[in-house]
């Protein structure tokens, strides 16, 4: 096992003074590229660890190794994901769609329990992102080496590989994309039947300019310094910014890769019955690209297009909403608002109607309370909500799924070999 994951530090954190009450215990959010981890009753992670590439993360080797023999741990308690994020809310069912760094998941919850078979992932991430962010600017960018000379108009230069490494990357997603609110024309997404020779996919020449014609965004200049410390100029046309985030809403069809937005109306077309309205006006992302701008907006306003675009779902589409929107109805979900005047007006007219029925003063402040509390929960950064779940759980005495000393080698026996 690695050393990537700190013992020293983690076997301390076992022995100060906010473990000495049995009723608090430490948590770990363990993912592929990091560690979350503090104290259950905190309202959000201590300590964030990032790890290598090559670190061996399965849970048999996390616990055998980390907890069970150098921190001495007796037992440990497993919580979904899932079903913490909507803990957070107050909620015990919803529709949750993680966007994890090499894979997102999308998991329908019911009273509290993860509906798994009726779970679908995609290997649509934060990192396939990269890989789509570094086609694009190797495509259409460039950058240019900065030198201490008098030229103020360096030479212009294609973007490379070994330029656009992963740190880069992972710049721009952090600081300079959003999500547009413009969705690409399918006709240009997906291959056109009646002619087949036509080019389609994310990358076609066609998307490509309607991309450009449509585009909000400016373009943007950033200096970047890399590893040999020479310092380069970057340009990443407006459109890239502002687009390249479609391959995890649309997908390359072209490569047989479907969007989270048409695997979230797969998982919700296969919902039973009874659970199709109640999960689908109960939508919760989480992870670190829903905190993009206008990510989540972006992403409940494509599910409502796709889910109305579908006979058998065009009723849902009205009632799709974020449960994390201060907007959300809990009973009916958020009203689908179309963007036209006469929506506009409606909407205006509604208020109005809304603040004259509402003239005695008393009214006016047990709404403002109700909406309060109602709106419990909103502020909990996306990225952190399963950690902060699983603090809520804990403190709150709920049970997992527990592995001691006795049993944690049948539950792994049947993923992997014995090791001991």
């Amino acid at each position: 096992m690695t050393t990537s994951l700190d013992l020293d530090y983690y076997s301390k954190l076992f022995k100060t003074s906010a473990l000495s009450k049995h009723s608090e215990k430490p948590i770990f959010e363990v993912t592929a590229d990091y560690i979350k981890s503090g104290i259950s009753g905190d309202h959000f992670p201590q300590y964030n660890n990032s790890l290598g590439e090559a670190f061996d993360l399965t849970p048999y080797s996390y616990y055998g190794e980390a907890f069970r023999k150098t921190l001495k741990v007796p037992s440990i308690t497993f919580f979904p994901g899932s079903v913490m994020s909507l803990l957070t809310l107050g909620k015990m069912e919803g529709l949750s769609i993680n966007f994890g760094s090499v894979e997102t998941t999308i998991t329908p919850v019911f009273d509290c329990r993860p509906l798994e078979s009726l779970s679908i992932s995609s290997s649509l991430g934060n990192e396939s992102l990269k890989s789509h962010l570094r086609d694009l600017l190797i495509k259409c960018g460039s950058y240019s080496i900065l030198t201490s000379s008098e030229d103020s108009s360096p030479k212009s230069q294609t973007f490379t590989p070994a330029i656009l490494g992963s740190s880069l990357c992972q710049h721009i997603i952090d600081n300079f994309i959003f999500a547009s609110p413009l969705s690409p024309p399918k006709t240009m997404l997906n291959q056109d039947p009646n002619n087949p020779m036509a080019d389609y996919g994310i990358f076609c020449d066609n998307l490509m300019s309607w991309y450009q014609q449509s585009s909000i965004a400016s373009d943007l200049f950033f200096d970047w310094r890399l590893k040999n410390s020479s310092v380069i100029r970057c340009f990443i046309p407006g459109f890239v910014r502002e687009h390249v985030l479609d391959i995890l809403f649309c997908g390359d069809s072209k490569n047989d890769i479907n969007g989270i937005v048409d695997l979230t109306c797969q998982t919700i077309r296969n919902l039973p019955v009874d659970l199709k309205k109640r999960l689908t006006s109960q939508v919760l992302v989480t992870g670190n690209l829903p905190r993009l701008p206008n990510f989540r907006t972006r992403f409940i306003t494509s599910l409502a297009f796709e889910l109305s675009d579908n006979p058998k779902t065009k009723a849902l589409s009205s009632i799709a909403s974020l449960l994390d929107d201060i907007s959300h109805n809990s009973s009916n979900g958020a009203d689908f608002i179309s963007q036209t005047d006469d929506g506009y007006n409606q909407l205006n007219k509604d208020l109005t109607e809304d603040l004259d029925a509402e003239s005695d003063i008393d009214s006016i402040m047990n709404e403002s309370k109700e909406k309060k509390y109602k709106n419990s929960g909103l502020t909990f950064d996306p990225s952190n909500r399963c950690w902060i779940g699983a603090s809520i759980a804990v403190s709150s005495k709920m049970e997992g799924q527990e592995l001691d000393l006795n049993n944690f080698l049948s539950f792994f026996s049947g993923a992997i070999g014995t090791l001991y």
